[in-house]
């Protein structure tokens, strides 16, 4: 992803695991009357990369909306967001898919002192625009 990355990637779990009331004393938590889910890019980027920042992230905090805590179930959660990713991809809205940015994964083996090519085939990183969006990673499992 195109963000500095200073804590780490927010999870779908750790979105979704969020609770706005937490730390608050009962009197204080009648001033809470909602959830937002502010993005600031740290370098200005295109709508699809923010998309891709924002989503599935953005249906974990409209849940958190209107859930109560206590009916809080990341099981389900997954499951019913199974079903809203192809809505996403109907409405064109571009998502973080697991791996999705991931082009290629080699193995320590694979490299040498020797100069040696590695390549992969980056088609479908490739922008409306021409640009290219692709990560190349030593471990084989990135969970965002």
């Amino acid at each position: 992803m195109a963000d500095l990355n200073y804590q780490g990637p927010n999870t779908i779990e750790a979105v979704y695991d969020y609770d706005p009331g937490k730390g608050l004393s009962q009197s204080e938590s009648k001033y809470l009357l909602g959830v937002q889910a502010n993005m600031w890019p740290a370098v200005p980027q295109e709508v699809k990369d923010i998309n891709v920042q924002n989503f599935p992230r953005l249906l974990a905090v409209a849940e958190i909306g209107w859930t109560n805590v206590e009916n809080k179930e990341l099981s389900g959660f997954l499951k019913r967001l199974d079903s809203h990713l192809p809505r996403l991809s109907t409405l064109k809205i571009d998502y973080f898919k697991l791996g999705g940015y991931i082009a290629g994964v080699w193995q320590p083996e694979q490299i040498s002192t020797n100069f040696k090519t590695l390549s992969w085939d980056v088609t479908e990183k490739v922008y409306a625009d021409g640009r290219v969006t692709a990560a190349f990673s030593l471990r084989k499992e990135l969970r965002f």
